[in-house]
């Protein structure tokens, strides 16, 4: 066999950063490489400062991996369509191009049928692998692939002077950067493996199908100079600087031995899940994931090889706006959109989840608290599917909201979708890491109105009282056992109980009635007032400052949902 084609096999079956370390030292050809022919990530011996700066978390740092997938995917049939991604017959957003190349309408992943979404799957595989304690992670895809000579350019780039992608944009990559945040959590000494085969219909003329590969480390600080402030990100190469290759062939590299054809494999060895690394990648990571990549362009396949019993060894990632809104409907209460003038952000439609506070029994339902939305991740504002920022749960409890959803924020998920700002907005508000926004004028004007609209939404406020009644009918004493219990906690403090003046008894608040109102449109309408704040009279004025492009206005109307709407050539607009 061939010893290029033997040492990818080597590596690719070694399952920690302890494995390839004995590589490195013990294998009679890889130990020929272990302290020569290693090159700068990039070609910059200062990459550690980029590296170093990206996710601040590895489950953000491993979403960076499937993203990359996504985008070559697309550029992949882009390119099998003869047509150049930077030119102007190229899609315009991602959400263009899944639907032209891929046959998904609207790029909705929710209005395919299983089937279809399982074939898709299989274009982009998470894989856990190794040890239960601290698995490998790898990636692969049947992208485009990139040519061994095209490395230095792709897989092994980072930026200089100019990004591979910042012409294209029906792509989420703009910077050229951010898969290198997850070598930060990568073991040892931050193994990861790069291996790659360009799909064959898009060889140049002077290409040989090969697979080509390489290892990436952080170079050890035994082998640093004295007279060097840091180490940096490097890899492997042949005694003659270039990429290890060897024809092209399909290998059986797949979970349950399917082979790979074409496209990319990367393997983060012992990679740092954080709390999920001794769990079955298909429960708890699976969940984490579908918040992060809210609403995917395209679903990913999530497999664990590990010896996890009871569980299936593969699950289908979809995001949770279109796990909800398909798989998992039966969870929601109500689905409500609205449009939410964010200020520089524009016009922006806000989806609202709520889901159900009780299930089919008419138990409490808790579901929702791992499933969708968390403690820490309740608001999601993404762009092109990815999650970029969240807020808690303890935002919709804020003050700013007057308790008007102070009972449904266990049970509410909220959706802004980003994709398309100015460009110039995105750039004073994205940090290059894509997993967080920068707190400045632009950010908190936008929360501020989003939380006015939210807070003044009449059918969020119906649900909350609803919620709030049903709440507070559970904990009616029976038996005076609330009464029983807060005596208990009134006896340890005397004082307390004469500042609450509570008497004889223990009062607790009554039951607010729900009184739910029914929209009855009318089509022509007959209704559009000018909604006030109570107390005003006419004439009205509203104060804004004078730098303001926009005056926020809103009206009271019984005009049908569809109203302003028109069919035109099949589609709504």
């Amino acid at each position: 066999m061939d010893n290029n084609k033997q040492a990818l096999l080597n590596l690719i079956k070694a399952e920690s950063a302890e494995e390839v370390f004995d590589l490195l030292r013990n294998d009679p050809f890889l130990k020929r490489f272990n302290n020569k022919n290693w090159k700068p990530l990039g070609g910059d011996p200062t990459n550690i400062t980029t590296a170093g700066n990206q996710q601040e978390d590895p489950i953000n740092a491993l979403v960076e991996k499937p993203i990359n997938s996504i985008d070559h995917l697309l550029l992949k049939e882009c390119k099998l369509r003869g047509i150049d991604p930077e030119s102007s017959a190229a899609p315009k957003t991602m959400r263009e191009a899944v639907e032209t190349f891929l046959n998904i309408p609207d790029g909705d992943l929710s209005k395919i049928d299983d089937k279809t979404r399982r074939k898709l799957a299989e274009n982009v595989r998470v894989i856990a692998s190794g040890s239960n304690k601290t698995p490998s992670i790898a990636v692969a895809d049947s992208a485009e692939g990139q040519h061994p000579s095209d490395f230095s350019n792709s897989l092994l780039s980072l930026p200089r002077g100019k990004s591979n992608k910042n012409k294209i944009h029906f792509v989420q990559g703009r910077f050229n950067q951010g898969a290198t945040g997850a070598l930060w959590f990568c073991g040892g000494d931050k193994f990861q493996l790069v291996l790659s085969r360009k799909e064959p219909k898009l060889l140049n003329s002077n290409q040989k199908d090969e697979w080509g590969f390489t290892l990436i480390r952080k170079r050890p600080y035994s082998e640093v100079s004295d007279d060097e402030k840091m180490t940096w990100y490097e890899y492997f190469a042949d005694d003659n600087g270039n990429i290890f290759s060897f024809p092209g062939e399909d290998l059986p590299i797949l979970p349950d031995g399917e082979k790979m054809k074409s496209g990319a494999y990367i393997k983060m060895y012992s990679y740092d899940l954080g709390k999920y690394s001794a769990s079955d990648v298909t429960l708890e990571l699976w969940r984490d994931l579908n918040r992060k990549l809210y609403s995917p362009a395209l679903p990913i396949m999530i497999h664990e090889t590990r010896e996890y019993g009871g569980h299936s060894s593969s699950k289908i990632l979809v995001g949770n706006k279109y796990r909800t809104i398909k798989d998992e409907n039966e969870k929601v209460r109500e689905r409500i959109v609205l449009d939410s003038n964010l200020g520089k952000l524009g016009v922006r439609k806000v989806e609202v989840t709520v889901f159900i506070d009780r299930d089919s029994k008419g138990k409490p339902f808790r579901g929702v608290k791992s499933e969708f939305a968390t403690a820490d991740e309740a608001l999601f504002l993404t762009m092109n599917g990815q999650t970029h920022k969240t807020e808690p749960r303890s935002f919709f409890r804020r003050k700013e909201f007057n308790a008007s959803l102070d009972f449904l924020a266990d049970y509410l998920m909220v959706h802004v979708d980003l994709t398309n700002i100015p460009r110039d907005i995105r750039d004073e508000l994205v940090m290059t890491s894509r997993d967080r926004f920068r707190k400045g004028d632009i950010y908190n004007q936008s929360i501020e109105r989003l939380t006015s609209d939210l807070r003044e939404n009449n059918i969020l406020r119906r649900l909350n009282a609803e919620y709030k009644a049903r709440f507070l009918a559970d904990i009616q004493p029976d038996k005076g056992e609330v009464k029983k219990i807060v005596s208990k906690i009134l006896k340890k403090n005397r004082s307390l109980a004469k500042w609450l003046n509570l008497g004889e008894g223990i009062p607790l608040p009554p039951i607010e009635p729900v009184n739910p109102t029914v929209f009855e449109p009318e089509n022509p309408p007959t209704r559009f007032n000018l909604k006030v704040p109570e107390g005003l009279t006419p004439p009205y004025f509203k104060d804004f400052p004078i730098n303001y492009k926009y005056v926020w206005l809103q009206f009271t109307t019984n005009a049908p949902d569809n109203y302003l709407e028109t069919e035109i050539g099949g589609k709504i607009i």
